[in-house]
């Protein structure tokens, strides 16, 4: 369980939420004036004497108003202190009709975030989604419990879960006025023909003004996203801007567009070619009344996410990923004025970017009779030899220490200030993670605070004496890595991978390669068809003969298990897993039953998706299977080491 404490902007007020089980929240938090110290219960109406769960608690933009989801309907309180609560919704039903709160679809893979409420600026006017699962079908698993409880039978819990091909929720966006809470007015949000008349997706939502919100819409097939500005008083979305695949696959979705001072021009991401080398993901500016989108930057890499727009400066920040590494992600600037025509874009600045000098030379290995080192020319010059691993036990004459410099930062997050006047840059990785509240500036940002520099915790890493790890971009199915490495025992290779990871892992091991001698899949996806439909049909399509049927066949682990036979396969997973159910295992399982495989198997019940109650148990049986299968691959009898093999 995990307490949030949040703050309306005025600093009057905060409530605190904990995270219960499926991510419920509860009222039993109080509500403290920080002015005069007083707590009380947070309720959706204050005259009852009970204290409901709640889904959803949020401040609104301004004033001490607060909007609260009960039981699936939406709630409105003036402010914390006011005796009287107004309800916006009367016709949830729990599990299939929800008001404010996403479904278990919309939550996991299309909005992310528990909340379908967007509140206007003066907080008079409120959108929220509605969510119907009715024709959605239903997943059921059991809940064993504690017999300690006196519980004898399991609980059958159950999930609207849509399968690709089979029927996905039904959405509403609607607009609540609510000027006058005594007679609360609310319309619907009429998407564009192109988009109503099929199945489709809703993917992000922001007001405008107080007059317009922009919606963008994406159609189920997803290689049709339109970006649309609906307006008042009816509230219907005129289009202004459409992004397709253009017939070779999908489109991502997209975040609301960041506006101008009005809404003539804003500035999003789209597909940009370059060349034969492709589409990547780019800011483009986009001019409403003169349809022109012209693309603020180009090459070969990707904008993920424009952060906010100083129009003081005109220039817009955004989190991208450079060229050819995939693995980072860095806080970039660049002009948000179009050039002129036949000019060339302006390059954008990297202000996280770390000088990386080319390399001069490929890494290679140093044998010392004490430690293996790789010596490298990345990122500095001095840095000190990396420890990769321990040689086979002999006497050391002289302890030995390996000081290394501290790794540069190359994954970010950025949070911005609503007038960008100021932004937390929150360091990810690799190593420690910190917060840093900067001021920006121009043509540099000034460091105000170091927020959390997690100062104890680097300390006791620093005393740690852990391998360190080195990626390599190698073709892993033709044995590169395996076979160009000294210091790899190529009879000692094992894979493990986990949802997605655990189904690349089950077929790894299957290859007729035989570059990977065990495997393990935890809450692997074995059959496609039974994952969800939105990530799904998002690379797959549907599994119908008329569309991929052949891709889906092609993609079933269950297919392979006779491949995995005198092969070593730990299959785990949680028997109380919503994203990837334990049915994906159980297929598996009774394939390899069938096909004579002999395998691991570990269930954890009334475990979910990440195992979050039993992470050391898992860590240390996987830990026990890999020395199993690895003294299985080199008996007793001969030594393991660095090449002790005849090829």
């Amino acid at each position: 369980m995990a307490i949030t404490d949040t703050y309306e902007r005025e600093q009057r007020f905060h409530y605190e939420i904990c995270d219960l089980e499926y991510q419920e929240l509860t009222s039993e938090e109080l509500d403290p004036d920080i002015t005069q110290k007083n707590d009380f219960p947070l309720r959706p109406i204050p005259e009852d004497d009970d204290h409901p769960f709640l889904l959803l608690a949020q401040w609104a933009p301004k004033g001490h108003a607060l909007v609260m989801v009960q039981d699936y309907n939406i709630f409105y309180r003036k402010t914390p202190t006011s005796h009287t609560g107004y309800r916006v919704t009367h016709t949830a039903v729990p599990g299939v009709v929800s008001h404010g709160v996403p479904d278990w679809l919309y939550e996991e893979e299309i909005l992310g975030t528990n909340s379908a409420i967007w509140m206007s600026r003066d907080g008079m006017l409120m959108v929220f989604a509605s969510f119907n699962d009715s024709l959605v079908e239903e997943l059921r698993f059991p809940w064993y419990g504690s017999i300690k409880d006196g519980r004898l039978y399991p609980d059958i819990r159950s999930l609207r879960y849509p399968k690709p091909g089979t029927r996905n929720p039904q959405v509403v966006l609607t607009v609540a006025d609510l000027a006058d809470t005594s007679n609360i007015k609310m319309k619907p949000v009429i998407p564009p023909n192109v988009i109503a008349r099929n199945d489709h997706y809703f993917t992000a939502v922001s007001w405008i003004s107080s007059t317009e919100i922009s919606v963008v819409w994406l159609n189920r097939p997803q290689n049709l996203s339109v970006i649309t500005i609906c307006s008042s008083p009816k509230w219907d979305c005129r289009e202004t801007q459409r992004i397709t695949g253009d017939g070779h696959g999908w489109v991502d979705m997209s975040d609301s567009p960041v506006f101008g001072t009005d809404s003539s021009n804003y500035i999003t991401i789209a597909p940009v070619r370059d060349g034969p080398a492709g589409t990547f993901r780019h800011a483009v500016a986009v001019n409403i009344p003169k349809r022109r989108f012209i693309p603020l930057t180009h090459g070969r890499y990707e904008v993920t996410r424009i952060l906010t727009w100083d129009h003081s400066n005109d220039v817009i920040y955004y989190l991208g990923i450079p060229e050819g590494k995939p693995g980072q992600l860095h806080l970039y600037r660049v002009a948000s004025v179009p050039p002129r025509t036949g000019a060339s874009l302006p390059p954008p600045v990297c202000i996280t970017c770390v000088k990386e000098p080319a390399p001069t030379q490929p890494p290679f290995i140093a044998l010392d009779e004490n430690i293996y080192r790789v010596k490298t020319n990345s990122w500095d010059e001095d840095d000190e030899d990396i420890v990769l691993t321990t040689p086979p036990t002999r006497k050391r004459r002289k302890k030995q220490k390996v000081v290394e410099k501290e790794p540069p930062c190359l994954y970010h997050n950025v949070v911005f200030s609503p007038n960008s006047a100021y932004y937390v840059l929150e360091c990810l990785g690799p190593g420690i993670p910190t917060s840093i509240l900067y001021k920006t500036g121009m043509p540099k940002s000034k460091i105000l605070m170091w927020l959390q520099n997690n100062t104890e915790l680097k300390e006791r890493v620093e005393e740690m004496a852990m391998p360190q790890i080195r990626t390599f971009p190698v073709q892993i199915s033709g044995g590169y890595l395996r076979d160009t490495q000294h210091f790899i025992d190529k009879r000692r290779v094992a894979v493990w991978g986990w949802s997605y990871g655990g189904f690349v892992a089950a077929l790894a091991l299957a290859s007729p390669k035989n570059v990977f001698h065990c495997a393990i899949a935890v809450s692997p996806v074995t059959n496609w068809k039974l994952y969800d439909s939105a990530y799904t049909e998002r690379f797959m399509g549907l599994p119908n003969v008329t569309d991929n049927y052949k891709g889906y066949e092609e993609a079933d682990v269950s297919k392979k298990a006779h491949l995995l036979k005198d092969k070593m396969f730990y299959l785990i997973h949680g028997s109380a897993d919503d994203n990837v159910h334990l049915q994906q295992s159980m297929a598996l399982v009774k394939a390899l039953s069938e096909a004579g495989t002999l395998f691991r198997q570990q269930i954890y019940p009334d475990e979910s998706h990440n195992l979050g109650g039993v992470k050391r148990h898992l860590y240390e049986s996987m830990g026990n299977f890999l020395e199993d299968c690895f003294r299985k691959q080199v008996p007793p009898e001969f030594k393991a080491g660095l090449r002790n093999y005849v090829d």
